[in-house]
């Protein structure tokens, strides 16, 4: 798993997701590392309507004692919007609608985890294991969900000797 493949799969989920619909003309897709500093991402990102901001994944490497090594990953999606200030009733339209969405797009992650050749490292994607929280107020106006998603693969601890002076 590398973090190309990772990032490049989520950007062909926001683009090709309709009610997102990242594209050039349209920023709504950002890979996001939370210390980044965030007025940066908001200003070129389209709040106006739901976008997908996807976290670094993170992981964890173990194993039984024998030689079956795994690498368990844990990655994280949100889908958010700006509400009007102070709208509560825009407010809930917007959190059903990214939760909505965002169920949709774990949807289409199992449905792909299934063919097992278009990316790879889905293969062992674990729908039971999903979970989602309510995120928001962000930047003063903006709400959504967050999905976070473990998978992992096998690891082999090897070395290069080429790598090591000793």
């Amino acid at each position: 798993m590398t973090l190309t493949a990772y990032t490049n799969y989520f950007e062909f989920l926001a683009t090709y997701f309709r009610p997102i619909g990242h594209s050039g003309n349209r920023q709504r897709f950002a890979r996001v590392d939370i210390e980044e500093v965030i007025t940066q991402l908001r200003s070129r990102l389209d709040l106006q309507e739901p976008c997908m901001l996807l976290e670094y994944f993170e992981g964890e490497l173990g194993g039984n004692g024998g030689d079956n090594h795994l690498n368990q990953m844990t990655g994280a999606f949100y889908i958010v919007q700006q509400v009007r200030a102070n709208d509560l009733k825009d407010e809930n339209l917007v959190l059903n609608r990214c939760l909505e969405y965002g169920k949709e797009i774990v949807a289409r992650i199992y449905k792909d985890s299934e063919k097992r050749t278009i990316y790879g490292f889905l293969k062992n994607f674990r729908l039971e294991k999903v979970s989602y929280n309510k995120v928001g107020p962000l930047w003063g106006n903006v709400y959504g969900y967050r999905f976070e998603f473990p998978w992992y693969d096998s690891f082999a601890p090897v070395t290069f000797p080429n790598n090591w002076s000793a």
